[in-house]
């Protein structure tokens, strides 16, 4: 029997295809892989406890980036103290949702950081109807705020430390005090959650939150940089947060 020279091309390229992709099954490509964590009880919306039906915004927005890029990011979950070890060891890769502001400048030589994806704002907060006020005039007042938490462009008159801002927006809702000051994204959604209304006035502080990279992990930093531009031009972070703080739209 005689083969013609374009059969015997077209088979050995059959063969040759067949081959390739049992050895792709057999040989995955292991996509990369960067590790990062949280506390144990979280910190909603931005995460949930691991157990919890959702995970939070950031866990959301880590989703995505896997999406787009390839890297899976996995989540472990360890004390604060424990999570600052492991990064300096680069044993976690990935810190979610920082500011360069935060880190000391030991800290921040042994640190790249992200393009910006959102901001962290404390702004002033009141309980009640919303009276539309740009600035609510705290001479002379109790300011309520998160225990440890530290506020260095802002001057109290007098200061009252609580222990949580579940705490201060219950105080708020009691009238024991005027104002607090609320990170603004989780305070709109305790505050929902509570079923209290809260609203918010003048700015206390903001800084951009971008991701904390770890130098072992630089290679991949384009790659996140460019799906963090990509989620935020599309506006899916922005639909992500709504999705936490506005859930019955």
């Amino acid at each position: 029997m005689k083969f013609s020279f374009q059969l015997i091309a077209a088979m050995a390229t059959v063969l040759t295809i067949g081959v390739s992709q049992a050895f792709a099954e057999e040989n995955p490509i292991e996509r990369p892989v960067l590790l990062t964590g949280q506390g144990e009880e979280g910190y909603r919306p931005f995460l949930f406890p691991t157990g919890a039906p959702r995970r939070g915004i950031y866990y959301e927005i880590a989703q995505r980036i896997t999406d787009i890029t390839g890297i899976e990011i996995r989540w472990g979950v360890y004390p604060a103290t424990r999570g600052r070890f492991l990064f300096d060891r680069c044993k976690v890769q990935l810190e979610f949702g920082v500011s360069p502001t935060w880190y000391t400048d030991e800290e921040r030589a042994n640190s790249y950081f992200s393009e910006p994806f959102m901001t962290n704002a404390d702004v002033i907060a009141y309980a009640g109807a919303d009276r539309g006020l740009a600035h609510i005039p705290l001479q002379g007042e109790p300011v309520l705020a998160v225990l440890g938490y530290r506020y260095p462009t802002f001057e109290f008159d007098e200061r009252l430390d609580v222990k949580s801002e579940r705490t201060m927006i219950r105080m708020l809702e009691q009238g024991r005090a005027k104002a607090g000051i609320l990170e603004k994204t989780v305070g709109q959604f305790l505050a929902n959650e509570m079923g209290v209304e809260i609203h918010f006035a003048q700015e206390v502080q903001s800084t951009d939150l971008s991701l904390r990279v770890h130098p072992c992990a630089a290679e991949y930093l384009p790659s996140l940089n460019n799906a963090l531009v990509e989620l935020k031009s599309n506006g899916e972070i922005d639909r992500i947060m709504a999705s936490y703080l506005n859930p019955a739209d």
